[in-house]
């Protein structure tokens, strides 16, 4: 996936991560979609440190020091999470997913299901 950009250069916005996810989706679906197919509704954006947004994620840590800014993307779904799984072993929905994105360089860190 490609990083978020702003006109201008410099740091992103929560505008400019707003209008990504608006294109591309939930970086953990398949297609970007929901199970249903549309694209996702974004419930949250918001500038925090990556601290902030470690306890929003339960405890996932996004490999950025504490005070990184970040930007945090909370998006309503369901979603079925593209990752590796075992075989036969099935998949549950998740109602939301979250993303996070780097302030100063736009790139995805990590994203998952809450």
């Amino acid at each position: 996936m490609p990083a978020v950009t702003h006109a201008g250069g410099g740091p992103v916005t929560v505008d400019d991560v707003k209008a990504f996810v608006a294109t591309h989706g939930f970086a953990g679906s398949d297609h970007g979609t929901t199970t249903n197919g549309t694209m996702p509704v974004i419930l949250q954006a918001t500038v925090m440190t990556a601290k902030q947004a470690s306890a929003l994620m339960k405890g996932a840590w996004p490999g950025r020091a504490d005070t990184t800014q970040v930007i945090y993307v909370e998006l309503q779904g369901p979603f079925l999470i593209d990752w590796p799984v075992p075989s036969g072993v099935k998949i549950t929905p998740v109602q939301k997913g979250h993303e996070l994105f780097d302030v100063t360089t736009g790139d995805l860190i990590m994203f998952g299901g809450i």
